[in-house]
């Protein structure tokens, strides 16, 4: 009589090994927006009667008008109403060379400025930004 314990031997590695790939992948989306939430800044500098305030991002309102100083990330989607300057979006393009972008360009949230200081209009704050969309795609898949 044959009894084939190989058998089920072999069915339980391969479940198990299935559950180990499943939680190792689980793990890595875990890893990966965790560094996408990391990318956002959380505050902006937003320009009220003259005067600069920084508020937190979740204050920040569609038609909010923010200035953005070299080295700093760019904290929502917006259009830019003055200055120039070059902009890194190596993080949502790899495109390691900065972008230029004028008054009239748009910018997209969690971007680098690099060089000049500019004003913004916000376009898309919360979870209506370009990194807010790419969050929700990874944690779909």
């Amino acid at each position: 009589p044959h009894l084939y314990f190989e058998t089920s031997a072999i069915l339980i590695t391969l479940i198990l090994l299935g559950k180990y790939l499943e939680a190792r992948a689980t793990s890595q989306t875990t890893n990966a927006l965790s560094e996408l939430l990391n990318l956002q800044a959380k505050e902006a500098r937003v320009i009220k009667e003259n005067k600069e305030i920084m508020l937190p991002l979740d204050k920040v309102k569609v038609g909010d008008t923010l200035l953005i100083k070299p080295g700093e990330k760019i904290p929502v989607d917006g259009k830019v109403t003055k200055g120039d300057t070059s902009i890194d979006e190596s993080m949502l393009t790899g495109e390691s060379i900065p972008v230029e972008k004028s008054s009239g360009d748009s910018v997209i949230g969690s971007t680098m400025n690099k060089n000049g200081s500019i004003m913004i209009e916000a376009t898309q704050v919360g979870g209506d930004t370009a990194l807010s969309h790419i969050i929700k795609v990874v944690e779909d898949a």
